[in-house]
């Protein structure tokens, strides 16, 4: 991932340090381990195990092994590494649009995660979701109900304004148009959000067992040497 490399080399020779990150066990560090994985071209049906993973921990198990990348970042989760960030002596922070304002206010620039081949490594689609657990809801009053509090919450307006209160791009695209249109904070977002990737979309519920294995591998990554 030459790239991400001579970026932070040249951070480095700046006087500052590298990147802080999440990679804190369990989904939250594997949520920001993945552009990583999927941008060295890894496939979450064969991700442990496979080349890209390989490619991907060396890469930032090998900014901690630098000094580029802080140790904590085995426990951290993505807030303590905003705030890490923040205090300014990192030039790099992976994370994401609910960091937005702060951001804005310090001036700082989002750019989108880099792949190893070139172009932009996707990322994971989102993080909050709405769902009806009909396997245990009989009670079809209920079930109406259920659906009519949803299609309320996911409405245009009211999507607009729950995804703005959380600083979310809204799923739908209209919302996101209107988004970009009320505040241009939310442009360089509009292609990494597009251009995201399902976490269960090829792998199903198998996704569970692949993300623990994916943090059990990042996990000794990160805590070797």
């Amino acid at each position: 991932m030459g790239f991400a490399q001579q970026c932070h080399r040249k951070v480095v020779n700046a006087g500052y340090k590298g990147i802080t990150f999440s990679g804190i066990s369990g989904e939250e560090g594997t949520f920001q381990f993945l552009p990583w994985f999927w941008g060295a071209g890894g496939q979450l049906k064969d991700a442990s195990g496979s080349s890209a993973e390989q490619d991907a921990l060396d890469l930032v198990s090998g900014w901690v092994q630098k000094g580029w990348a802080p140790k904590s970042v085995a426990t951290d989760n993505q807030s303590a590494a905003w705030d890490l960030f923040l205090g300014g002596d990192y030039g790099f922070s992976e994370n994401g649009s609910w960091q937005m304002e702060s951001a804005a206010e310090k001036g700082y620039k989002m750019i989108s995660i880099p792949a190893k081949d070139g172009g932009v490594a996707p990322v994971p689609s989102g993080g909050e979701f709405i769902t009806i657990p009909t396997q245990k809801t009989k009670n079809s009053d209920k079930m109406k109900a259920t659906a009519e509090v949803i299609q309320c919450l996911i409405d245009g307006d009211n999507l607009k304004k729950t995804n703005d209160e959380m600083v979310y791009l809204a799923a739908k695209s209209d919302v996101r148009k209107q988004q970009v249109e009320e505040n241009s904070a939310w442009a360089p977002w509009v292609d990494a959000v597009e251009n995201a990737e399902g976490r269960t979309t090829d792998v199903g519920l198998k996704y569970e067992d692949i993300s623990a294995q994916l943090s059990e591998d990042l996990q000794a990554a990160l805590n070797k040497g």
